[in-house]
């Protein structure tokens, strides 16, 4: 997704240059144009594509998050249960344990 964002981002900055290009050069006007088209083209279809990856990018991040909250979780639980038997450990008898 980073990718296509950065090649959106350079495919506008040509723009910005082929249409620089076009107003200063008075004979070059039309190979300007069919520049322009053609990076309008890869702009529209670098749009596509990240419309199409977005989604499913976002599920999946969803997921890791989701995922990653559950690990958490564990990780306490385990942690307390060592916790436990640490203390349980601690003393062989109840009596010992309440001196």
């Amino acid at each position: 997704m980073t990718q296509l964002l950065t090649r959106l981002a350079t495919l506008q900055a040509q723009q910005q240059e082929t249409l620089t290009l076009a107003r200063n050069a008075g004979s070059d006007g039309e190979r300007a144009q069919k520049a322009l088209e053609e990076v309008l083209a890869a702009i529209q279809s670098c749009e596509r594509r990240l419309e199409e990856v977005e989604p499913e990018f976002l599920e999946r991040s969803q997921l890791v998050r989701s995922h990653q909250e559950q690990i958490a979780r564990a990780h306490s639980a385990m942690e307390g249960l060592y916790g436990r038997l640490g203390r349980g450990s601690q003393f062989s008898t109840r009596e010992e344990r309440d001196k």
